[in-house]
C-alpha cells in the first residue's frame, strides 16, 4: 500500500470544522484518489456529523471506529487519522446479518472480472457483528491466496 505524497494527518475529533476542511483539501487534490478515515472511539463524532462530513465527498473513503489508534508510535484514544492514497479503492459494504450465499453473490457482482494481480483487501468488520467467520471464509473462498488481506475488527461499545 503506497501512502500519497500528501502526508497523513491526525486531527482532534472536537475540531469538526478543521476535520471537514482537511477532508475537503484531500477531495480537491488531484493526487488523492482514496482516503482512509480512522476514528478513535473516545469523543468520536456522532453519526449525523459523519454523514455531514461525507455527504459531498466523491472520493472513495474507507474507515471505521476503533477503541484506539496508533499514531507516531503513541496510542490515541480520541482523534481522527486521515491517510490519503494515490490509487482508487473499490469499496463495498456488506450486511453481516446476511448469509454466505448473499456474501458470495455480492462479491461476484463487483469482483467477478475485476481482480488484478497483487491486489490487497482492506477489511474492517464490525467487532460486534454476527456472521463474521462465515463472511471471512466467503472472502477467502472467493479470492483465495491471490490477494493480500489487511483488516481489523472495528467498533466500540
Amino acid at each position: 500500500m503506497k501512502i500519497n505524497k500528501i502526508s497523513s494527518i491526525f486531527l482532534p475529533t472536537k475540531d469538526f470544522g478543521f476535520v471537514k476542511q482537511k477532508l475537503k483539501e484531500f477531495e480537491l487534490s488531484k493526487s488523492v484518489q482514496s482516503i482512509l478515515f480512522l476514528m478513535a472511539g473516545e469523543d468520536r463524532l456522532s453519526d449525523s456529523r459523519v454523514e455531514t462530513l461525507f455527504k459531498d465527498i466523491n472520493t472513495p473513503v474507507l474507515g471505521g471506529i476503533f477503541p484506539e489508534l496508533v499514531v507516531a508510535e503513541k496510542r490515541k484514544k480520541s482523534g481522527i487519522l486521515m491517510i490519503p492514497l494515490d490509487y482508487r479503492l473499490v469499496t463495498q459494504l456488506f450486511d453481516l446479518s446476511q448469509n454466505v450465499e448473499c456474501f458470495e453473490h455480492q462479491l461476484m457482482e463487483v469482483y467477478n472480472d475485476n481482480i488484478q494481480a497483487e491486489s490487497s483487501l482492506i477489511v474492517f468488520a464490525d467487532a460486534q457483528g454476527v456472521n463474521k467467520k462465515p463472511f471471512m471464509e466467503s472472502l477467502f473462498n472467493f479470492f483465495g491466496i491471490s490477494v493480500s488481506y489487511i483488516g481489523a475488527g472495528a467498533g466500540t461499545l
